[in-house]
């Protein structure tokens, strides 16, 4: 009987471990990054150029170019992500639009903890390379 309650301790334990550990590897995100500010009105030829950049320098695959929108697409080994950029003579924002592997959930706004850090990154560096 001992034994018995000592293994089902074990295994509650353990699940609640792999549990944190699922969990330890999301954080909160917005869907809708909402990009720095650039100066009005924004020139979208250089704006795109930029931004395409950007994406290629962090191996983001442009999958499409229409006025206004770039969709992009991160895949490394079980992990895709796909986003798209949205501009206008104002402003632009970064999307999260769908993924696989990273553990994102919409309606609790997680995601995986990289997530975050990627979209920052091209952020930060359409913002320098559009001063520049």
């Amino acid at each position: 009987m001992k034994r018995a309650i000592l293994v089902l301790i074990v295994l509650c334990l353990g699940f609640v471990a792999g549990s944190a550990a699922l969990y330890a590897q999301t954080t909160h995100f917005e869907p809708k990054y909402i990009g720095q500010n650039l100066p009005t009105p924004i020139d979208q030829d250089k704006f795109i150029k930029v931004a395409r950049m950007g994406l290629a320098r962090y191996h983001w695959r442009l999958m499409s170019d229409e006025a206004g929108e770039l969709r992009a697409r991160f895949q490394k080994s079980n992990i895709t992500c796909d986003i798209r950029i949205v501009y206008n003579s104002k402003g632009y924002y970064i999307e999260y639009v769908d993924s696989v592997g990273l553990d994102a959930n919409l309606d609790k706004k997680i995601i995986h903890r990289n997530y975050p850090r990627w979209i920052a990154n091209l952020d930060k560096y359409i913002y320098t390379n559009y001063l520049r």
